[in-house]
């Protein structure tokens, strides 16, 4: 019984991650064409995920961190997160929301989700 739980929550925090690494590639993809990225990035996201995008120089960078809960909520739930960087498209206009300076946007609190590089090869980095 204990390895099926166990197996049941790694496929949900599998099919989560995997749907945190598409809203992040949306969402950074999305602001750096000088659109609404968080927007974008909730809508592609899991329930309950939090969305963060930031502009540093000329790329973009969106980070998604959402939870999984095992058991349908009756034990604590674990957090999976996914980041994507892309690179500020020419003559897109600064994202909407996205302060040039790093500051983070999409209705995260401060002390959220601290935006993080993505290592080369990863999914969702840039090719």
């Amino acid at each position: 019984m204990l390895l099926l739980f166990v197996g049941l929550t790694a496929v949900s925090a599998v099919t989560t991650k995997l749907r945190c690494v598409d809203a992040a590639r949306e969402a950074a993809r999305t602001a750096a064409r000088g659109e609404d990225g968080p927007s974008a990035g909730r809508r592609a996201a899991p329930g309950g995920a939090e969305v963060a995008v930031t502009v540093a120089g000329d790329t973009v960078t969106a980070t998604v961190r959402a939870p999984v809960r095992p058991l349908g909520g009756l034990l604590p739930s674990l957090s999976v997160r996914a980041s994507a960087v892309a690179a500020v498209e020419p003559g897109g206009a600064e994202p909407d929301g996205v302060q040039p300076d790093g500051v983070q946007s999409g209705g995260v609190e401060p002390g959220g989700i601290e935006p993080g590089g993505i290592e080369p090869g990863a999914a969702g980095s840039p090719r």
